[in-house]
Parts: structure tokens; C-alpha cells; sequence
């Protein structure tokens, strides 16, 4: 079994990680008036970006003088860029180039996403041990479950990390982007196979067409 197939079947994408931390509200029925009381705070900035990982500053819901780190990672994002590159749809109009925004969307739909957050409840609540279990977990893995304090593994991030995804969609373009900032020679490499393959599909299509012409 293939690496990339491994990796489709364990890590989670952002939908996954979203529909488990719906549960949430079973152990904190108030946990999105948290969330929306972080965002009053001061809410969520992008304050470092790497080639396959970004960095967020949020606000504490709590102390407006405080702030937490959230790291997001994106572990097959060269893989998943080339994989998008060859649809036809991250293309623009003329099918001249890749559409940054279009390629952007469509990597955040399709991703595998790492996070972890330097909030304290990050590891006492269980999401630290959650994201490990489900490969999701941005640097060192907490084998230790919240028998405690959260038994029942309900959530899959804090409320810090639940605005960061929350503001994800507004840096689309930025995800498409690192494809030309850090990864230049694969993304031209993929741009000029897929315009071999799209001009084949264009000659197939052309032949078909004169061939019903013919048989008129």
C-alpha cells in the first residue's frame, strides 16, 4: 500500500476535523459563544507563513493583553497541488494559467491538516490526544487520552483553533499562492504535463468531431 493512500485513509481533512468538532457542545454547550467572544478579543492573524505551515495569532478570550500560537500544517501539499493542477476547473477562462484563488479553494477542500495550539487546554481537554489519534496533530504526538477531564473524546480542537479554521476561507488565494512562492519548479512541471494532457483531450475531441462531420 502506497504512502499517499495511507495518508488518504488516516490524516483528516478540514471537513472531517470540522464534523468531530461539532460534538463539542456536549462537554461545553457554550463553547461557541467562547469562540465568538475570542473574536471580540482581537480574532486571528497570520503572523508567519513557511513552505507547509502557517502560524496564527488569536486573542485570549479572557485577557485582552494575551495571545495564543496556532500552527497549521499542510503535510501533502506539494502532492495535492500537482494532483489539482491537473483539473481542468483551478484553471482561468482561456486556460492560459492556474487560477491562484481556484487552485487555493481547491487544496482547502482537499488537504490533510495538521494543528496545535499553545493554548493550555489544548492538552488538558483532549485535543492534543484527539488529532494525535487521528493523525492530525502538528508536532509531537500526546499519547496520553483526557480520562479525566474530557472521557468521552468529544471536540477535536480548542477555541482558539476553531476561529483559525473558521477564518481559513479568507486566505484562499494566500494557499494557492505558496504553490508559486515555495514550489515554483514542481508547480511548472505540473502546469506543462497538464497542458499535454488537456491538448490531447482538445485533438481527441477535434477528431471526433470531423469524423461525425464526415458521416454526415
Amino acid at each position: 500500500m502506497s504512502y499517499q493512500l495511507l495518508n488518504n485513509i488516516f490524516e483528516d481533512t478540514l471537513a472531517q476535523l470540522i464534523r468531530k468538532q461539532k460534538t463539542i457542545t456536549r462537554l461545553f454547550p457554550t463553547f461557541w459563544d467562547r469562540v465568538e467572544k475570542v473574536a471580540d478579543n482581537g480574532g486571528v492573524h497570520l503572523i508567519d507563513e513557511k513552505p507547509n505551515l502557517w502560524i496564527f495569532s488569536v486573542a485570549s478570550g479572557t485577557d485582552k493583553d494575551k495571545s495564543y500560537k496556532i500552527y497549521v500544517e499542510f503535510p501533502d501539499y506539494v502532492d495535492k497541488m500537482k494532483q489539482a493542477v491537473k483539473d481542468i476547473r483551478v484553471w482561468n477562462s482561456n486556460k492560459s494559467d492556474v487560477d491562484l484563488r481556484k487552485l487555493g479553494a481547491w487544496l482547502f477542500q482537499n488537504l490533510n491538516f495538521k494543528f496545535r495550539s499553545d493554548d493550555p487546554s489544548f492538552q488538558y481537554w483532549g485535543p492534543a490526544y484527539i488529532l494525535t489519534k487521528r493523525k492530525s496533530i502538528y508536532g509531537e504526538e500526546e499519547p496520553r487520552p483526557p480520562i479525566k477531564r474530557n472521557p468521552r473524546q468529544y471536540g477535536a480542537y480548542d477555541k482558539h483553533t476553531a476561529l483559525v479554521i473558521k477564518a481559513l476561507p479568507m486566505y484562499v488565494t494566500t494557499l494557492g499562492g505558496m504553490a508559486k512562492r515555495y514550489y515554483k519548479k514542481e508547480f511548472e512541471q505540473a502546469k506543462q504535463e497538464a497542458q499535454k494532457e488537456f491538448g490531447k483531450v482538445q485533438n481527441i475531441a477535434k477528431e471526433l468531431k470531423k469524423r461525425q462531420e464526415q458521416n454526415v
